[in-house]
Order: C-alpha cells, then structure tokens, then sequence
C-alpha cells in the first residue's frame, strides 16, 4: 500500500515538473511576442507603448468599479498563503546567499510597491493606478528603482528591466465591474534582455498564480464589504 501511495506521489509529480518545463519552454519561445489588443486605450500605453512581456488578468466583481478598485489597491501583501509560499520560494535564493531581509509588516498592496521603491505613474482615483520601476529581477535581490513618469519614459540605462503594473476598474453595471491588473516589462539592452527572458521563463507560472490569488481575494473583500455595507443600511432603515 505504502509503496503504491509512493508511486501514485511520485507520478503526480513528474506530471506537475512535466506541464512546467513545458510551460516554461513554451513561454520562451514566445517571448518578445506579447500583442496589445487594447491599443492606446490603455492608460499603460503612455508609458510603455512597446513592450516584451504583456501580462494580463482580469475578473467580474458584483460591486462597482470603486469599491473594485478600491479592493485591490488595499489588498494586504500577505492575505494569501498561496502568496506568501510563493514570495517565499522568490526570496530562497537570497536566503541561501545570506542576503535575506526580513519582509516588512504587511500593508496595503500599493503601499507596499512604493515602500520596495515604486513610483505612481498614473492615478485616476476609483479607476486605475499605474506603477512603475527599474529592477534587475534575474538577482538574488532584487532592487527596484523608481522615477517620476518622464524619467520612466526615458530611461534607458543598460542593465535593467523596466516594469509597469496597473491596477484598473471598468463598470460594466451600477453594481458589477470587471477588476484587471496588468503588467508590462521591457529591458534595456540586449543582455538584459537575454537574462530577464531565461528569468521570466522560470517564474511566470508563479506570477500567473499570484495575480490570479490576487484577484480572487479582492472579489472577496469588494463583494463582502458591499454586502456588509448594504445590510448596515437595512438595519438603520428598519
């Protein structure tokens, strides 16, 4: 029985490292190849109209677009455990290293982003945020480097990785939106290039899981919250 539970286990995880060598094979070969559907509609577009990685998620909230919105941008940095196992498997190679930092206590997602040096790009309240920065994330650890919206623009000194995140909400009703991130990275040179590329193979089945989390969490906290709001006001009409 033991030796059949051993094989069962065993199966199951050359299985699981099968679908993600493929996974990541594939993801390599298509690099560089990302489309932009959106077009210049994108508040991203003014920031990073060319881009290497295009990476985009997106989930119907019943709540609408502020409160979505709203949501996310506050969502605490550790309110996964698929989040926190996943940063965790980010930060082993500092910990090998001996360059490990303890994290920071948790707070709101984009304060968290502009604490690690992230810059507001971009902000219409209620709607969309825009954040923006330079990073070597190929490194044990990893830096981020934040300018204002003209100097992200611009820069273009070799070595880097230059990222865009958004955060946005779009109505679709008086009561439903639809709640998408969005993430677009371009290097600097062709080193760079080469290393962000071998990097993002590795790891975009981990940030793939994390905005997925991400998005299912605030779901949650737009669609409690506005049921919890609505029965405050049930009770003070009653």
């Amino acid at each position: 029985m033991n030796n059949t539970i051993l094989q069962v286990f065993a199966g199951l995880g050359g299985a699981a490292f099968a679908a993600y060598g493929t996974y990541a094979a594939v993801t390599y070969m298509r690099y560089g190849k990302a489309s932009a559907p959106d077009g210049k509609a994108s508040p991203l577009y003014e920031f990073m109209p060319e881009f290497e990685v295009r990476d985009v998620h997106r989930r119907r909230v019943r709540a609408p677009e502020d409160t979505a919105f709203s949501a996310a941008c506050n969502l605490p940095s550790d309110a996964s455990p698929v989040v926190r196992g996943l940063f965790g498997l980010r930060a082993l190679p500092a910990r090998l290293l001996g360059r490990y930092e303890e994290p920071e206590p948790a707070r709101p997602l984009v304060r968290m982003m502009e604490s690690y040096g992230w810059r507001i790009l971009s902000i219409q309240p209620g709607r969309h945020v825009v954040l923006g920065a330079m990073a070597q994330p190929w490194s044990a650890s990893v830096d981020f480097l934040g300018v204002n919206s003209g100097g992200f623009r611009g820069f273009n000194e070799p070595g880097y990785a230059k990222i865009a995140f958004m955060i946005e909400a779009h109505p679709v009703s008086a009561t439903t939106s639809v709640l998408g991130v969005e993430t677009r990275v371009t290097t600097t040179d062709r080193k760079s290039r080469a290393k962000f590329r071998r990097y993002w193979s590795l790891v975009s089945p981990g940030v793939v899981a994390i905005r997925y989390e991400m998005l299912r969490q605030a779901k949650a906290v737009a669609e409690q919250g506005l049921t919890s709001r609505r029965l405050m006001r049930a009770r003070t009409m009653s």
